[in-house]
């Protein structure tokens, strides 16, 4: 039996002769605009400050540049971003030396790392739906292109849509691999596999941008393009996972409730309501 207590695939089932595919066994979340939204306008806005740079040249260096890339990559680490932040900056004479910033011209690293993570929200609507994959008994994953500043700072508000337990996060910068190159989702399924014995077609992975889909599709997993948590929600219905809004499962609560009688025996005169 697999942790989620479902037995292994087995060929010779009626379901693999049919052709039909295997259940889901393992579902993987992206991070940003799945679980947590992000505003990339506040790093710049942030960044800028730090460094007395106009936003237009901090979003250059940051996100045009790849710098950004580079540490969610996981080609440098945190110090060598630092560095290169100030080198850049300094080096082309956009660096704006206000009183403030020409008294300190070497910002800490503490702060880079504030600045450059503090644009995440929760995407509250989605902790109910983890809740309801975790009831189905299936183990969760969140598979994201980020760096280690972006996930110290969002595993730190302690949000909701987080608190539930994750079996495996695999990460950008700790594997080196960004979607949607192959190798970060060879890790992917290795956790699957060993978590859950789940095989490519059993992982069905939600995610906002199109060609990370694709990449996953490729490998054979199940994968939906979703924006907003009804098109999530929508995608795991479509893989037959009964996962429903918080709205509609609040109406079948009702509609399944017992109905009160008044007491008279009369039926003309019966009163029915529901039970709240």
């Amino acid at each position: 039996m697999s942790p989620a207590g479902r037995p292994a695939f087995d060929p010779s089932s009626p379901r693999a002769h049919r052709g039909e595919p295997e259940a889901v066994r393992f579902v993987y979340f992206d991070l940003g605009n799945i679980l947590v939204s992000f505003d990339r306008n506040r790093v710049c806005v942030a960044v800028a400050d730090l460094f007395g740079v106009t936003t237009r040249r901090a979003d250059e260096v940051l996100h045009r540049g790849g710098l950004q890339e580079d540490l969610e990559w996981g080609r440098i680490d945190e110090v060598e971003f630092s560095r290169r932040l100030h080198d850049r900056f300094l080096a082309d004479g956009t660096r704006l030396l206000t009183d403030q910033t020409a008294s300190r011209p070497d910002v800490p690293l503490a702060k880079i790392r504030q600045a450059i993570s503090d644009m995440f929200a929760p995407i509250e609507a989605m902790s109910d739906v983890v809740r309801q994959v975790r009831r189905l008994g299936l183990p969760v994953g969140i598979l994201s292109n980020t760096c280690q500043a972006h996930w110290d700072w969002v595993l730190a508000q302690q949000w909701d849509v987080l608190a539930e337990p994750f079996e495996v996060a695999v990460l950008s910068f700790q594997v080196k691999s960004m979607k949607p190159d192959a190798t970060i989702y060879e890790y992917a399924e290795r956790h699957a596999r060993e978590i859950a014995g789940a095989r490519p077609e059993q992982i069905l992975f939600v995610d906002d941008r199109t060609e990370n889909v694709e990449a996953a599709r490729r490998r054979g997993w199940r994968s939906e393009v979703c924006r907003g948590t009804d098109q999530v929600i929508g995608a795991f219905q479509r893989h037959q996972l009964p996962i429903r809004n918080a709205e509609d499962r609040v109406g079948l609560a009702a509609d399944n409730a017992p109905v009160i009688r008044s007491g008279t025996p009369d039926a003309d005169f019966a009163t029915e309501r529901r039970a709240r």
